[in-house]
């Protein structure tokens, strides 16, 4: 166990940190595993394609593929176009926005960029710009 606010560090004691907090380390996991929190979203595709576009730079994901998305770099990403498509999508801080995706969101809905910002805030996170659009998405490579 690892108390909020607190990293654990090689030699098994524990330290106050403010940034990559340490949970898990291999000498307790027989090098099975090591787990770390720090500020960023990843993903991991599982099936199908999406498309990620990282501090200006698109690229397309496929199954086994994995991504980190740095929290201070610009960055979006959406469903390649397959219909079968999943990943695993970790992020932290996470914010409330698993609260907002139980109410199913209309994505499809109108709304200006502005009533969409205010929605991610209203959940912990920022919207940094619009979706990727069909045209980047089919366009990229």
């Amino acid at each position: 166990m690892v108390r909020a606010g607190l990293t654990r560090l090689s030699d098994g004691t524990e330290q106050a940190t403010t940034s990559q907090q340490t949970v898990g380390r291999s000498f307790d996991t027989e090098g099975r595993l090591a787990a770390f929190v720090v500020p960023v979203e990843w993903l991991f595709i599982l099936a199908g394609e999406f498309v990620a576009e990282v501090g200006g730079r698109r690229i397309r994901l496929k199954a086994g593929d994995s991504l980190l998305l740095p929290m201070k770099i610009p960055h979006r990403w959406s469903h390649g176009g397959q219909s079968n498509s999943g990943a695993v999508h970790l992020y932290t801080p996470a914010g409330s926005m698993d609260v907002w995706w139980d109410s199913k969101p209309d994505y499809n809905a109108p709304q200006s960029l502005e009533q969409r910002k205010a929605e991610f805030e209203k959940h912990g996170t920022t919207l940094l710009g619009e979706p990727l659009s069909k045209e980047e998405i089919d366009n990229t490579v």
